[in-house]
């Protein structure tokens, strides 16, 4: 028997989208639920809506409490993750292949069906704004969100996906349930699955499932754009010794084909191997890490490079990061760098294929992207593709003097 066969896709008189993929290399499947959302669908009074709604999904529904539907998940060895992101929100799961029929029935309840209770809102707000607290505290991960509102004036992704304390606090059990009836349809959905079944079977099960839900007619956003032809520094004074530096860019789309020598630019720059941490960190000693990120979402790319050292060394530091990014529109990266730099992001894609939930979400994400989920299968060889003049036109193209903007968190 073959471990994995063609992917079928399926559009349902609702709307919704089924991925399916049959894959027999472990007795175990995977399914998600992805919506188009997150983020980029909030407002600024808004902002931290989506988070926390799908931080009390799990707490009741109308046919489990709380308790029951986490008793039943653990009886199937199974356990239901929400996720919210820059541009989507979702559900995934993984079961063994027995369990299925009543794993999808657990998965599907609490997504189309919760009922928010009202002491549930309550407590997760405060578990939210306590996970807020402590990733502000991570001056790393909270000066890289910082460089995410230097780098957009109008368009959401300048909020952060966990959202704003004061707006959070201000939240009740209506304004999630409105949430929920806004966002939460078929129309809205991309239902994939991977694992050991057969497809025409599953094509039954979930069709069945999925087909009675009543299609709604979702809102019309408008979504302000930016032209990215300004530089703003935000700068934040801690109680910390450390000083933590992000300096950012906008970068192509994520349906963009620009995207595959991007991230290979990326890659040159990033990683221990990698151009940032030789000269910046080894040969120069001007920092204790380094790197850069490259964040491909629905409107945008996003990439962030980022830098913790002394604060005596603020200049240097800033001035040694611009001039790498400099040194890639002046030059094509070596081919021992181009080589190493694929060579990273082929293993570290392959690996994370492994998982039949990564491929799962995977699928879905590249379709919700509107490049296709054919793209996840595709991505090793569009990134061996890539040449070393096309991520030189890449810096030339996106990495401007006058288009850049900074964050910065230093001690008082």
């Amino acid at each position: 028997m073959k471990s994995r066969s063609e992917t079928k896709k399926i559009k349902l008189s609702n709307k919704a989208t089924l991925l399916i993929e049959e894959n027999h290399s472990t007795p175990i499947v995977s399914f998600c639920a992805y919506f188009k959302g997150g983020v980029r669908h909030e407002t600024e009074a808004q902002n931290g809506i989506t988070y926390l709604t799908q931080a009390v999904l799990l707490k009741g529904t109308e046919k489990f409490s709380a308790e029951e539907l986490a008793f039943k998940t653990e009886a199937i060895g199974s356990v239901i993750i929400p996720f919210t992101d820059k541009d989507a929100f979702g559900v995934y799961t993984s079961v063994l292949a027995k369990h299925l029929d009543k794993a999808l029935e657990l998965f599907l309840d609490p997504i189309f069906h919760p009922i928010f209770p009202p002491s549930e809102v309550e407590k997760e707000k405060q578990v939210v704004l306590a996970e807020i607290q402590e990733s502000r505290d991570e001056i790393y991960s909270h000066c890289l969100e910082l460089c995410d509102k230097t780098l957009f004036a109008h368009h959401p992704y300048r909020f952060p996906i966990k959202g704003n304390p004061e707006v959070i606090q201000n939240f009740k059990q209506e304004d999630l349930v409105k949430w929920h009836q806004t966002w939460y349809h078929p129309n809205n959905l991309i239902f994939s699955i991977v694992g050991d079944f057969s497809i025409k079977e599953v094509e039954e099960k979930v069709s069945s499932l999925l087909e009675n839900l009543p299609k709604k007619k979702l809102p019309k956003l408008i979504i302000p754009s930016e032209n990215g032809e300004r530089k703003k520094e935000i700068v934040e004074e801690r109680e910390k010794r450390q000083l933590a530096i992000s300096i950012g860019f906008l970068a192509p789309q994520a349906a963009d084909e620009d995207r595959f020598p991007f991230e290979v630019l990326n890659g040159v720059l990033s990683g221990m191997g990698a151009r940032l941490f030789i000269e910046l960190r080894d040969k120069k000693g001007l920092a204790y890490s380094v790197g850069s990120r490259y964040d491909a979402v629905l409107d945008y790319g996003i990439l962030k490079t980022y830098m913790g050292t002394s604060p005596e060394k603020e200049s240097q530091a800033k001035e040694g990061l611009l001039e790498e990014l400099w040194r890639l529109k002046q030059a094509p990266p070596s081919e021992e760098e181009l080589q190493r730099a694929k060579r990273y992001l082929i293993g570290l894609y392959e690996i994370a294929r492994q998982k039949k939930s990564t491929q799962a979400l995977r699928f879905a994400r590249y379709e919700m992207l509107g490049s296709g989920w054919r793209t996840a299968n595709q991505y090793p060889k569009k990134i061996e593709a890539v040449q070393a003049d096309q991520v030189q036109k890449m810096a030339e193209q996106y990495l401007h003097p006058d288009r850049f903007s900074c964050a910065v968190i230093r001690p008082k």
